[in-house]
């Protein structure tokens, strides 16, 4: 995989900010219709995706080197992914899936596991205040799959006791 390429940050800033007090950050809200402070920071990775399906389809890289899915991974995207309208850029047969893996140290149990992302945007903030989600695409039927997103999220989910952890300065 080529290194050198840029990574882009994104930060979501709070669109009504409050004169003397911490402007923060403004997600979206909670079950209960209450705002949740915090940041969200994406890395995207689409221009190293570009480059590598540039570089299949020149002929630098083979199929297997690209289509390298491990059978979990697979097995995954197969039971559990969310199916996307787009096709999968090295065999053009399958559309893609998504698959949000989570990761954290407040996590426990739900460490390294895959959710829905309504689940990671509603339930997971509001209940631990640091995880980060990484978004795999996958093909079930070449076996292509690719990080194209990361997203850290540091909120002020999991209450008071998650604050006093770090959730915010």
């Amino acid at each position: 995989m080529p290194f050198g390429f840029p990574m882009v940050v994104i930060r979501i800033p709070d669109p009504h900010p409050r004169s003397g007090d911490d402007p923060g950050y403004i997600m979206e809200g909670d079950p209960e219709g209450n705002m949740m402070k915090g940041t969200a920071t994406s890395v995207d990775y689409s221009l190293m995706r570009r480059a590598l399906i540039r570089d299949y389809y020149v002929g630098r890289v083979s199929r297997w080197d690209v289509c390298d899915a491990h059978p979990e991974i697979s097995r995954i995207a197969r039971n559990v992914g969310e199916s996307t309208r787009t096709l999968c850029p090295i065999c053009r047969q399958e559309n893609l899936r998504l698959l949000y893996f989570v990761f954290g140290d407040e996590l426990e149990q739900d460490n390294g596991r895959v959710f829905p992302t309504h689940v990671i945007f509603h339930s997971l903030r509001s209940k631990y205040s640091r995880f980060t989600c990484h978004v795999v695409e996958v093909c079930i039927s070449c076996q292509w799959n690719y990080l194209i997103r990361s997203i850290h999220f540091v909120n002020g989910g999991g209450g008071d006791e998650a604050t006093e952890k770090g959730g915010r300065n």
